[in-house]
């Protein structure tokens, strides 16, 4: 990622009281944010406006404020190196909602990954070098507009994906619905990704899971999910959840996948 003092410019502009750390190769952004935001609905965007009192509750307006580290550096990944460092997402999540940071997307004692890295962005949207301005601005910023709007209205309001392999292949199908997509390439790139994250011991069951629906002539909806977890995976015991009724985007997503694999020729990556 390419940083010009014209960038650092722009950002720091835009957000006053975040400022680059540099040390050596090390680039750091690192502060607060503050400001209104509103949601656009129609749109599903959000909209920074001047930082004025909130004089009349609106569920599309919110204040929007949290201190946060992005690890800009060169040979870092910088979408999965933002944090959200004061902890205010945390214990939200296990003071107020009684549940696992991750459940709403940051990182919790969940070694060797530091407490409050967030989980930002569908893993087959992330470019390979975004441009700094384009990334803080569309990617950084919404993530936490989309958490201080949860927090006020508790619902995502541009939607979120899943854990794991779910949310790949959510991510997957919504990337599909573009027009402007090379099939083959996100198919192999969604694959390959899908293999990775399970190699990581991060959600290997499910990978496994799918794996046999991908091998199947036919996914049928009625199915158990995959995400379920047992010793034996068995598409036919009635004891669990269907996957069109718990998970269904993934659900489009997997078919798609499947038969993408086959239109393509990729089974081998199987």
């Amino acid at each position: 990622m390419q940083i010009t003092d014209s960038d650092k410019d722009f950002i720091t502009n835009l957000f006053p009281d975040l400022k680059f750390v540099e040390s050596g190769s090390s680039i750091i952004l690192r502060g607060k944010i503050n400001f209104v935001a509103r949601f656009v609905k129609k749109k599903k965007i959000y909209q920074i406006l001047n930082l004025e009192p909130i004089r009349k509750k609106n569920k599309f307006l919110a204040h929007v404020q949290y201190e946060i580290e992005v690890d800009l550096s060169p040979g870092k990944n910088p979408y999965r190196n933002v944090r959200e460092t004061n902890s205010r997402i945390i214990n939200f999540a296990l003071n107020e909602l009684n549940q696992d940071p991750s459940s709403i997307h940051v990182y919790y004692k969940s070694p060797p990954v530091k407490d409050g890295t967030v989980c930002l962005w569908g893993w087959l949207d992330e470019e390979s070098d975004p441009d700094v301005k384009d990334f803080v601005l569309h990617v950084v910023i919404p993530f936490f507009c989309d958490q201080k709007f949860f927090e006020q209205n508790r619902i995502w309001l541009r939607g979120e994906y899943s854990h794991g392999c779910l949310g790949i292949l959510e991510n997957y199908y919504d990337i599909l619905k573009r027009n402007d997509v090379n099939t083959k390439k996100i198919t192999e790139e969604c694959t390959k990704t899908l293999i990775e994250l399970a190699a990581t011991n991060q959600d290997p069951h499910t990978w496994q899971n799918a794996k046999i629906f991908l091998r199947k002539k036919k996914i049928k909806s009625c199915w158990r999910c995959i995400r379920e977890s047992k010793n034996k995976f068995d598409i036919h015991i009635r004891e669990w959840s269907r996957f069109q009724d718990c998970h269904p985007v993934a659900l489009k997503g997997i078919k798609l996948l499947h038969k993408n694999i086959r239109k393509y020729k990729l089974k081998h990556l199987l």
